[in-house]
């Protein structure tokens, strides 16, 4: 995914290139689905304030993006353990980028809509480390 971004920035700068960058790069994000950044944040606005009556809540924060298997499978646990022990409870999914991104943060909207009784989780493992990308912003 990065890959494809950096290269078609690259190409776009090269004048001879840029005429057929712009069209493959499109078809690419058509086929890949590359969710936009307001696209994301906009669904999870919409979730967070949405809450039904008496709606218990838990806030997965930091679910893992990145292709490392470990923190993959660390958020298939995690889905897992709270289906299992927290039934009544509405789990919403926070990726990190939609907190500490300057632009579209949900943070504002996280804590407006946050009620007594309900949970914060976060994604543990490799992504609380500065190593994993701005996971450890998003745990500050």
């Amino acid at each position: 995914m990065k890959e494809t971004i950096y290269l078609y920035n690259h190409l776009r700068k090269n004048k001879l290139f840029s005429s057929a960058v712009v069209p493959v790069y499109r078809t690419l994000k058509k086929l890949v689905r590359i969710p936009s950044q307001k696209r994301n944040y906009n669904v999870l606005r919409s979730a967070l304030i949405n809450r039904q009556l008496g709606e218990k809540r838990v806030y997965y924060l930091g679910s893992p993006l990145h292709a490392n298997l470990g923190d993959l499978a660390q958020g298939v646990c995690t889905r897992r353990w709270l289906a299992h022990f927290f039934r009544e409870y509405k789990v919403i999914e926070i990726k990190t980028n939609c907190i500490v991104n300057t632009k579209f943060s949900i943070l504002e909207t996280l804590k407006d809509c946050y009620q007594n009784g309900d949970l914060i989780i976060f994604q543990s493992g490799y992504a609380t480390t500065d190593l994993g990308g701005y996971a450890d912003d998003m745990h500050c």
